[in-house]
C-alpha cells in the first residue's frame, strides 16, 4: 500500500511538472513579448511625435469628436493607440511568442533543477512527503 502510495505520488508530480513548466514558460513568454510590443509601441510614438496628434488634426472638421479627443491627455491617446497597435500585431506577437516559448521553457526547467524541483528530484521529493 505505501508503494503504491509512492508510486502514485510520483505519477502525480512528474504530471505536474509537465504541465506547469510548459505553461509558466507560455505565459512569461507572452507577457514578455506583449509588454515589448506595447512598449515598443508607445516608445516610437512618443519619439516620432505621431500618433494622437495626427488624429487630433485629422478629426478637426468634426467639431463634437475633436472637442471629445481634446479633453484626453495626448499620453492616454498614444498608449490607446499602441494598446490597438498590439491587437492589429497579435498574430506576429502569438507567432513571436511560440518561437520563443521553448527557450523559456528550458530556462524554467534548468531553474526548477537547481532549486531541487526538477524531475530529477522526483524520488527525493516523494521519500521527503514521505516522511512528514
Amino acid at each position: 500500500d505505501n508503494e503504491k502510495f509512492e508510486e502514485k505520488t510520483q505519477e502525480f508530480i512528474r504530471t505536474y511538472i509537465r504541465i506547469v513548466v510548459p505553461g509558466i514558460g507560455y505565459a512569461a513568454t507572452s507577457i514578455a513579448v506583449y509588454a515589448s510590443s506595447f512598449l515598443f509601441l508607445v516608445l516610437a510614438l512618443a519619439v516620432s511625435g505621431r500618433g494622437y496628434t495626427d488624429i487630433l488634426a485629422a478629426a478637426n472638421g468634426i467639431e463634437p469628436l475633436r472637442d471629445l479627443l481634446e479633453k484626453a491627455d495626448p499620453a492616454w491617446g498614444n498608449t490607446a493607440i499602441a494598446l490597438l497597435g498590439c491587437e492589429l500585431l497579435a498574430p506576429v506577437i502569438l507567432a513571436a511568442t511560440l518561437a520563443l516559448t521553448p527557450k523559456t521553457m528550458d530556462a524554467v526547467r534548468n531553474q526548477m533543477d537547481e532549486w531541487g524541483w526538477g524531475e530529477d528530484d522526483i524520488d527525493k521529493r516523494v521519500s521527503e512527503l514521505r516522511s512528514s
